[in-house]
């Protein structure tokens, strides 16, 4: 909970622009992610969240203002000892383990997963774990081997409910080529790719290999989508519904994966999310 008075004396305004300011972040926050910020002058602010979903808008904040500056101005208000110090030797653990099982992270991508790993190690280090996952569940070999190597780095050792929170974040982020595609996908991304094929007359004709390299562009993209809905993250780099809605062939097709991933998987991708498909 955060005292407006308080707040308004560190960042040396009014109460009542506070009180603005919380009432436009109230309506993103809930069209967003729909969380409640609540806001009073007797009781201040307060995000009414679970762990994960914290943790989750944080992101969101700094996908959308993911440069050093920006980050600093941010983790001074959001958290007393947040602080995102991208390390090199960081990025290089990352895309070593990545190169290690055929991927490659888009460089933002690999940013902003170094961010996610220091998030959770400060906010469980101050005592706010996160929560929602089975002890039982286990993790996949490149986010066991990523484990491995951020503690012979940086010393510091996560509890496994952790890890399986980055473990959602790793396969929600942007892979690029020379990934190995099949690395990427899953069973249900290879349902909704498969009926998606079969349902575009255009592809009826072509040969299979012609499909089979359909397909791995689409592995590219259609794994790293259903994880950011399910989980509800956000995409990086967002670009704007209109410039979308502009691209009429893309967005034909764009509409029928939409469809499919609704019917296969109760999932609804936005426009913008689904441009990275096709353009």
């Amino acid at each position: 909970i955060l005292d407006i008075d308080d707040l308004a004396e560190q960042l040396c305004v009014s109460s009542s622009t506070i009180l603005k300011d919380v009432e436009a972040a109230r309506r993103w926050v809930y069209q967003k992610l729909k969380l409640s910020l609540t806001c009073s002058l007797t009781k201040g602010i307060e995000l009414i969240a679970n762990e994960k979903e914290k943790r989750i808008l944080l992101s969101r904040i700094l996908t959308i203002k993911a440069n050093s500056s920006t980050i600093s101005k941010y983790s001074q208000y959001l958290d007393n000892d947040l602080q995102f110090l991208v390390d090199e030797r960081y990025i290089q653990l990352v895309n070593d383990t990545c190169y290690a099982f055929e991927l490659k992270m888009s460089g933002f991508s690999t940013t902003l997963m170094i961010i996610e790993i220091s998030l959770a190690s400060i906010r469980a280090f101050e005592g706010n774990p996160i929560n929602g996952y089975e002890s039982n569940q286990a993790l996949d070999s490149v986010i066991e081997s990523l484990k491995e190597a951020y503690e012979r780095l940086s010393h510091r050792f996560l509890a496994h409910s952790e890890w399986l929170y980055l473990q959602d974040c790793f396969y929600a982020k942007q892979f690029i080529v020379p990934s190995n595609p099949k690395r990427l996908s899953t069973e249900e991304a290879e349902i909704i790719i498969t009926a998606f094929i079969d349902l575009i007359p255009e592809f009826k004709h072509i040969s299979e290999s012609e499909k089979n390299y359909i397909a791995n562009e689409l592995r590219y993209t259609i794994p790293s989508m259903i994880n950011r809905l399910r989980n509800n993250f956000c995409i990086s780099n967002e670009i704007s519904e209109k410039y979308v809605a502009n691209l009429s062939e893309s967005l034909l097709k764009a509409e029928i994966i939409r469809d499919i991933l609704f019917s296969h998987l109760q999932l609804t991708p936005t426009l913008t999310e689904l441009k990275y498909l096709f353009l």
